[in-house]
């Protein structure tokens, strides 16, 4: 989603700042990007369509020098991707950027229109902007037009704004979607994460939600929506961060973050060992009851998740997705406990559903990878997934990660209940602590996946096919290639396969099965593919255990426990669809149309 920075420095070369950091935004997506700048007591704005070496190339012959400016990233939602509809928007009087919705506009609009402001836009920024300009022109002071504007504006979302005649002044306001700021000797900075600046900061403030923070000559001073003051907060960033913002030798971002899982999964092995500790401590052994509720790959994770709880477990779990969740009004009460889970921390309809869980008394529970971020704050008690920063947009080292929580969690769950047989837990952990010489053996068969990849790039339309704990694999395997490297693919159940999906496959369609032959549904599996072969289509498998069938392409897994084929099996399919991509020569780090961080709903 869209990425925001403002800059107030004491040297007057903030655009180079605000051009870095944006750079460092670029994971989250978007379409155009802009700057704006206060010069001589005038608002200087540069916009373009296309990446921020685009922008830098347009502003390069521009004498941009200033102390104090503002840039964004703009993912669309509200207007067609065009340099009008670009950020920064501004008046004569002030500049904006903003990530998020402003779900009355509309309204808003037709008030101001009435009072003679000509919108210009398709966007629901203008709205705000215009309300803001609205009280500066009545003399109101730059922070009490922002608190009068914020008491008409409905949704959710992140500003940062400068004001024509105030070159050491910066206002910033977070609700609903993510806004940190940090400081240093030469710089306080408003960002969307603090990964973007923690090169050019020391320490730094988590805005919570309602939060307006105003800079002045360097000082930072925080209020409330009705402008009380409120203590400010410092926490020393880990200069770490800006190493995991780099590639580190790979061609992308993302085969580096395939690369990270084994790393990962042993970074959780040892933070979590300790996990029935913190069940008795959190009284999470208690629920008999649990909804999970995820966008997404994530989401993914919980269908996941919902197989393992139960097998392992009596507990009644449910997974919905969260964009539907909040809307269902389903009946919750204290018997039941909701897990979010969300890569972010900020995806805007997790934690919707997340608050609306916490309105009805009901205990949350977050499965995130980034610290103090709103659900983080939000829940009652949060597991991090410690997977470092994941910069490419489509979600890997995360996946697994979450469910490697999740499955820690549910064993925990099981042996604290005794509700498995202890050698069967002891031999799944077990079989978990040493998944990394697996995962790494997959990892050094890339080669093979690449051929296989150089075969796929050629189909247009795919289907992925899973059983039990494989069929949510199959639905992310999908998930992956269409959204790097744009080639329609849908996941099916393989039992489903019969109940309509087989009118599709002739010679041009294109099947991945995935079948791990300890499962006790794996013959079936094998005889569902048997229906693809018989009617002509493409069949890869990725299985364990060697098949000879002719016109069948494998890549052939390492053996494992059936429980842990989820973890396992994510690798292939990741790396499958990176080559895919590659070898289609897509924007793999950031495809068409995606965001990393979705905070609109």
């Amino acid at each position: 989603m869209c990425g925001i920075v403002g800059i107030a420095s004491k040297r007057q070369d903030v655009e180079n700042d605000i051009l870095n950091t944006l750079a460092n935004l670029e994971y989250r997506g978007y379409d155009s990007a802009g700057i704006a700048v206060l010069k001589n007591n005038n608002i200087l704005c540069k916009k373009v369509v296309g990446k921020i070496n685009d922008l830098r190339n347009l502003v390069s012959d521009v004498d941009l020098s200033s102390s104090i400016g503002i840039g964004h990233t703009r993912w669309a939602t509200h207007g067609a991707v065009n340099t009008l509809n670009a950020h920064p928007h501004f008046t004569e009087n002030i500049a904006l950027v903003h990530n998020g919705i402003i779900e009355n506009y509309d309204e808003i609009k037709s008030e101001l229109q009435k009072e003679g402001y000509v919108f210009k836009t398709e966007t629901d920024t203008e709205a705000i902007l215009f309300l803001i300009d609205k009280y500066i022109s009545k003399g109101l002071s730059p922070l009490d037009s922002v608190i009068n504007s914020l008491k008409h504006v409905v949704g959710a979302f992140a500003l940062a704004i400068i004001f024509k005649n105030y070159n050491d002044l910066m206002i910033g306001v977070k609700k609903g979607a993510p806004l940190v700021v940090g400081k240093s000797d030469n710089h306080v900075v408003i960002a969307s994460d603090v990964t973007s600046i923690s090169k050019i900061v020391d320490d730094v403030i988590y805005l919570k939600d309602e939060n307006i923070v105003q800079i002045k000559s360097s000082e930072i001073e925080l209020f409330d929506t009705k402008g009380n003051p409120i203590k400010a907060e410092f926490t020393k960033v880990q200069k770490s961060l800006s190493n995991d913002i780099n590639k580190n030798g790979y061609s992308h971002y993302m085969l580096k973050e395939i690369s990270e899982q084994p790393m990962v999964i042993e970074n959780l092995n040892s933070n979590y060992n300790n996990i029935i500790e913190i069940i008795n401590e959190q009284k999470l052994d208690i629920y008999k009851k649990i909804i999970i509720v995820a966008c997404g790959t994530s989401y993914y994770a919980g269908l996941v998740a919902k197989y393992w709880f139960e097998k392992f477990t009596t507990i009644d779990c449910m997974v919905y997705t969260a964009s539907e969740f909040c809307y269902l009004k389903k009946r919750l009460n204290k018997d039941y406990l909701v897990i979010c889970i969300s890569q972010s921390g900020e995806t805007a309809d997790t934690l919707a559903s997340l608050k609306y869980s916490k309105s009805l008394g009901v205990k949350t529970i977050g499965i995130v990878n980034v610290p103090k971020s709103s659900i983080d704050n939000e829940a009652d008690y949060c597991f991090y997934t410690f997977a470092g920063p994941e910069i490419g947009v489509a979600s890997t080292k995360c996946f697994t990660a979450q469910l490697t929580v999740l499955l820690k969690f549910i064993l925990g769950l099981a042996e604290i209940n005794n509700e498995t047989d202890h050698d069967l837990i002891s031999k799944i952990s077990y079989e978990l602590s040493s998944i990394n010489d697996k995962i790494n053996e997959v990892l050094s068969k890339q080669s093979l996946i690449a051929e296989l990849a150089e075969y796929c790039a050629k189909f247009k339309n795919a289907i992925y096919l899973g059983r039990q704990n494989a069929y949510p694999i199959a639905l992310e395997g999908a998930l992956k290639i269409k959204e790097i490297s744009y080639i329609h693919a849908e996941g099916y159940s393989a039992g489903e396969l019969k109940h309509g999906p087989l009118a599709l496959v002739d010679e041009n369609m294109l099947v991945v099965v995935i079948a791990n032959s300890t499962s006790e549904v794996y013959l079936k599996t094998i005889s569902n593919m048997e229906n693809v072969i018989a009617r002509n289509g493409n069949v890869i498998i990725i299985s364990d255990k060697k098949l000879d069938i002719k016109n069948v392409k494998q890549f052939v897994m390492p053996s494992i426990i059936d429980d842990l084929t989820p973890i396992l099996y994510a690798i292939p399919v990741q790396l499958l669809a990176f080559y895919v991509a590659k070898e289609k020569g897509t924007d793999i780090d950031k495809p068409r149309n995606l965001a990393k961080s979705v905070t609109v709903e």
